[in-house]
């Protein structure tokens, strides 16, 4: 069987992801509109291990991903990351 390669996005949270937004960008959600079949967006959580909770993977594509997108209502976010210089330079509180 021939099958098309998979479209990933990955996204992690240091908690539990239930009940939160998930960040996506106009191109990801594009890109999931164009493929809705092959856009998938893997969403990890629990990565910091708090109260003992197991780091978890759930999976997210086709038409559970379109419903959550069509329900979701369109922001403009910027992520600005600090560039190493900048970090150390920063200052720090305590």
């Amino acid at each position: 069987m021939d099958s098309s390669p998979r479209m990933i996005e990955v996204k992690a949270f240091s908690r539990s992801a239930r009940s939160e937004p998930l960040p996506l960008e106009d191109r990801q959600v594009t890109a999931a509109k164009e493929n809705p079949e092959r856009y998938y967006v893997y969403v990890v959580d629990n990565l910091a291990g708090l109260d003992g909770a197991e780091v978890g993977v759930r999976v997210l594509h086709g038409e559970m991903l379109l419903a959550m997108i069509k329900r979701s209502r369109p922001q403009i976010t910027y992520w600005p990351t600090f560039k190493a210089a900048e970090y150390d330079q920063a200052e720090r509180l305590g």
